[in-house]
């Protein structure tokens, strides 16, 4: 099932009864939406990854991210402008001006021009950090005994 199917591997498992424990962490902004940037004045990406929320949106590599704007939610009553626009300096400010909205529009200037993009938040994801619970058995795995 593993090799010609779909099915899961039970990685977790098998780390743990070799002595490695799985602890899972939330994702970072960057691994949600799929980005490598670089924020050393103001943010520039560096990296699209496939599949992620940026790549659906139309980043590219050298867009730099100036802002955001937060717009109406469906079936809210029409307003000439969107509820708020915010310019950012680290992608983490795109969460704390965001609040509850999981789309809104994003400001990027790429080669002189400005361009919109649409962008959907994806859900909170977790990461895996591996921890040594047991290290004799990690040994036993990764380095076993000549017979």
């Amino acid at each position: 099932a593993w090799v010609h199917g779909k099915d899961e591997l039970p990685l977790q498992k098998l780390l743990e009864q070799h002595g490695v424990s799985v602890l899972e962490d939330p994702a970072q902004l960057a691994q949600r939406l799929g980005l490598r940037v670089s924020e050393s004045a103001g943010i520039t990406v560096k990296a699209v990854l496939r599949g992620g929320a940026a790549e659906r949106a139309g980043f590219v590599a050298g867009d730099e991210w100036l802002g955001m704007e937060i717009t109406p939610p469906a079936g809210a009553k029409a307003k000439a402008a969107p509820y708020a626009g915010w310019r950012l300096n680290r992608l983490e400010d795109l969460l704390l001006y965001a609040g509850q909205a999981t789309q809104f529009q994003v400001l990027v200037a790429r080669d002189k021009r400005l361009l919109r993009l649409s962008l959907s938040l994806p859900p909170q994801v977790t990461t895996w950090r591996l921890s040594v619970q047991d290290t004799s058995r990690v040994n036993n795995w990764l380095q076993p005994t000549a017979t």
